[in-house]
């Protein structure tokens, strides 16, 4: 579970307390939030679930950017999935503006290459925790995920 306080040091919101609640349930291997992991999040304005990583070291981002180069194919086939299309409409995370140095910038998974997180999310309304099936809705999209979670941890060369 994460900390229901927000470090506040510098944001111009002062309030104290995040609106969400949250928890990952990361890889074995990792020691916080920036490893391979799954993840929910409740808040009365959505819920969020599935996996990925999130801002990993420059080492482990770098190991999986030149998977994706090593591995062009394996990668497509986990973007074009109908399952990832269905779930999560793409794979997400914050990129780069421009190729990072030592990328061919007409690399074929170029935007891929840029980003600086790996993650299939799943968005839906709130009043999904109410339904009786929610965690079996969320075993699903863990399930859907698995496939980047294998790439990923493969990229980082551990067990998944």
């Amino acid at each position: 579970m994460f900390r229901i306080y927000r470090d506040v040091r510098f944001s111009k919101d002062k309030s104290p307390y995040k609106l969400h609640a949250a928890c990952q349930f990361r890889h074995e291997l990792g020691k916080d939030a920036h490893t391979v992991g799954f993840y929910v999040h409740v808040s009365t304005e959505e819920a969020v679930f599935g996996g990925g990583i999130w801002l990993p070291p420059s080492s482990e981002l770098l190991k999986i950017r030149n998977t994706i180069v090593d591995n062009p194919h394996a990668w497509r086939r986990i973007k074009s999935s109908r399952t990832v299309k269905k779930y999560f409409g793409g794979i997400g995370g914050d990129g780069l503006k421009r190729p990072p140095r030592g990328f061919d910038a007409e690399h074929e998974h170029i935007e891929d290459l840029k980003r600086k997180s790996f993650f299939l999310m799943r968005r839906e309304l709130p009043e999904i925790i109410l339904d009786d099936g929610f965690v079996d809705e969320v075993e699903k999209t863990f399930s859907a995920a698995m496939p980047l979670m294998e790439y990923i941890c493969y990229a980082q060369d551990i067990e998944i």
